[in-house]
């Protein structure tokens, strides 16, 4: 395994509806669920709160701004729209790095961030080690 990276940008709050921002944005999303969904294959969980999801999905030495820019441009002419979920809704954008190696780019650029604060959105880093196994 080597260092993988992937982004995404989130919606979420107790009543949202998926489909409603999917009508709002314009915006196919890759994952949806809604309160009362079951959470996890054994389904005796439920989720608290509906999410409206796009994604990057996996990539092995990622850059992080790169992928966030990539979230950004899904976007389109609708971040003014987005911002106006806020409130109720909470917005989100969230990497995942899965460290098996180097360590990625963790740079983000100051236009970056600047549309990330503009909607008023969260970022969210996280970061997994795993063991390295020398063959």
């Amino acid at each position: 395994m080597s260092t993988k990276m992937a982004c995404e940008l989130s919606v979420y709050g107790s009543d949202l509806e998926p489909d409603e921002v999917t009508r709002l944005l314009g915006i196919q999303p890759d994952t949806t669920w809604r309160r009362g969904d079951p959470r996890g294959s054994r389904r005796t969980a439920f989720f608290d709160y509906g999410c409206w999801r796009i994604e990057t999905g996996i990539a092995e030495e990622a850059d992080m701004n790169e992928q966030l820019k990539v979230l950004l441009a899904r976007l389109g002419t609708h971040e003014e729209t987005l911002k106006a979920m806020r409130p109720p809704f909470d917005l989100e954008f969230g990497c995942v790095i899965y460290l098996d190696g180097p360590l990625p780019i963790l740079h983000v650029d100051a236009d970056t961030l600047q549309r990330i604060s503009h909607l008023g959105a969260e970022l969210d880093i996280d970061l997994y080690q795993f063991p390295h196994v020398s063959p």
